[in-house]
């Protein structure tokens, strides 16, 4: 995976500066905003991190069974590592620059892989250009390290190999225990080794690479808490959230006390794995009941989803990050107005993406319809629970893609 500095094309150089003045741009935000107190999930990934560490563990201990849920456990422990190694957590940010930059070249080379140069470049230039990618380095959340272990998985699949097989699905298991989605990377991954006719070893080798990882993390979890999982716990909450006779398909206003009834009522003497499957069946129950009722919340988890840019900015302030409600009210109206202009280049890529699959209907049941596997899955996959702007963020390489495939159609003598 190599870039030549050969290639005189002027977008070549366009890109390369626009990555430059966005590496740039992260940084001086981390100055800016680095010494703000990080909250919401953030917060509490550092918090078990540091409660691990303080332990002369890693996490979870043995302490962490009558927490509400498991959470990140490859994410938590890469925390407790840097605290380890350099005695503090003040440097995450420099990992999520670097893992930036591991993205930013490998849409470029899955954009040239699937389309042509000419969409590699468009394709960095748009990710350079995002408020999500330039507020990304700052929070210790886990979107960054999913994305970046989940494309570089799909990338060293596509390249073939035992070896880069075997590595692959180790990363593919890492990112399923940073966030518990890693498996709509594993369908895309699979559905190219079938287009390309891959060899009998290069499954297994993909196997083992995935069994070797959940089998550390899950032996390791079992050893301190009695039960082998090897990703987060949360799927019942987030189930919960959305199916209540309170719920409205995102964190609605009175999110903190219907918080505390769910508390309430499943975790007096429940461990993590006993409180996730009590509010998975509550959860259950009430769409059986209310099947009506949860498919309105189910749709209307896709413009909660995707109505602005999945800036992370919302982490420097407290509450910021949170959708309150999606129903009409003067907050939901400000935040709306306040998202518009920092979310003008992703509504572009969006109109472009749209523009693209008409364009390109033809090849979406071709090997370049391989990349559209994680959006649509994730998105339907991800509204059957809570759902926030920032959910999409692991998404967007895909729609960025596609969306900047379409302008050499649109501008043929230009681009060409």
């Amino acid at each position: 995976m190599t870039i030549s500095f050969k290639n005189k094309s002027p977008l070549f150089y366009i890109a390369i500066a626009s990555v430059i003045i966005c590496v740039a741009i992260q940084i001086g935000i981390q100055v800016i905003h680095g010494d703000a107190p990080q909250i919401s999930d953030c917060d509490v990934h550092l918090s078990l991190a540091m409660s691990a560490f303080d332990q002369g563990q890693f996490y979870p201990t043995a302490g962490n069974i009558y927490d509400q849920y498991l959470l990140a456990p490859a994410f938590i422990n890469f925390l407790v590592l840097q605290l380890h190694l350099f005695g503090t957590m003040a440097f995450n940010w420099v990992f999520n620059l670097l893992f930036s930059i591991l993205i930013t070249y490998e849409i470029f080379w899955l954009a040239k892989r699937f389309f042509d140069p000419t969409t590699g470049f468009l394709s960095v230039i748009a990710y350079s250009m995002l408020y999500s990618t330039w507020t990304c380095v700052y929070p210790s959340a886990t979107e960054v390290p999913f994305l970046a272990l989940g494309l570089s998985s799909l990338c060293l699949a596509l390249k073939g190999g035992i070896w880069r097989l075997l590595i692959a699905g180790s990363l593919l298991a890492l990112a399923n225990s940073v966030r518990p989605l890693a498996i709509l990377f594993f369908i895309a991954i699979i559905t190219a080794m079938i287009y390309r006719r891959a060899k009998v070893g290069e499954y297994i080798s993909t196997l083992i690479g995935i069994s070797a990882i959940v089998c550390l993390i899950g032996c390791y979890v079992q050893s301190r808490t009695g039960y082998f999982k090897h990703t987060s716990t949360t799927g019942g909450l987030n189930m919960l959230i959305k199916a209540n006779d309170k719920a409205t398909g995102a964190l609605p206003p009175q999110y903190d006390d219907q918080y505390t009834d769910m508390r309430l009522d499943l975790e007096k003497g429940m461990d993590y794995v006993h409180t996730d499957r009590a509010r998975q069946k509550r959860a259950i129950d009430w769409i059986l009941n209310n099947p009506g009722r949860w498919s309105i919340l189910y749709l209307k988890g896709i413009p909660i989803m995707y109505f602005h840019d999945a800036s992370f900015d919302g982490y420097f302030e407290e509450n910021v990050g949170y959708i309150k409600t999606i129903e009409n009210n003067q907050s939901f109206k400000d935040k709306v107005i306040e998202r518009i202009p920092k979310s003008l280049v992703y509504y572009i890529v969006m109109l472009l993406f749209l523009t693209a699959l008409w364009l390109r209907r033809r090849q979406i049941l071709t090997p370049p319809g391989i990349l559209l596997i994680v959006p649509v899955l994730g998105t339907l996959a991800t509204c059957c629970f809570q759902t926030m702007a920032r959910y999409h963020y692991p998404f967007m390489p895909f729609f960025i893609i596609w969306g900047c495939s379409a302008l050499p159609l649109l501008f043929p003598k230009t681009l060409r």
